[in-house]
């Protein structure tokens, strides 16, 4: 008599096609997207000023400014002279305030302009490389179909 062996039984694992590699570069594209476009819309606000969006020119951004003009200096010291200097000096350290803040614009405009290459360049890396993906699997066999 002879002894049966048992059936060999295999694992089938189905590695997703091109196409599916194609449409989940496609749907992380257009996440990069969604996220990229308020990033560009969107203004810089802090505790230093408004920067703008990061199209705005630097003639545009504003800062908190504490000076109010020398008019509201001169009440309050007993001579024309210490009420000029108290006016002066504010108006020095408001100027402070703003060449901060101009240059805290400047890194923030910086900043985003280097995200938003970097967001959009993978952005659009990630469409070529589906686009490339989705068109060879057009024109490769049907893997779909069995072989007959």
């Amino acid at each position: 008599m002879s002894e049966q062996q048992p059936a060999q039984r295999t694992i089938v694992v189905s590695v997703p096609g091109r196409r599916v590699w194609a449409m989940l570069a496609a749907v992380a594209a257009l996440v990069l997207v969604i996220i990229t476009i308020p990033l560009m819309a969107t203004t810089m606000r802090d505790e230093f000023g408004d920067c703008g969006t990061v199209w705005a020119s630097s003639d545009t951004w504003t800062y908190k400014s504490t000076y109010d003009g020398p008019a509201g200096y001169f009440n309050g010291y007993r001579s024309p002279e210490a009420s000029a200097e108290a006016a002066l000096n504010a108006m020095m350290a408001d100027a402070n305030v703003g060449a901060a803040a101009y240059e805290h614009c400047q890194v923030m405009h910086h900043d985003r302009k280097v995200l938003l290459s970097v967001l959009g360049g993978t952005a659009l890396a990630l469409l070529l490389v589906g686009g490339a993906l989705w068109w060879t699997g057009r024109r490769g066999p049907n893997r779909a179909l069995p072989a007959v």
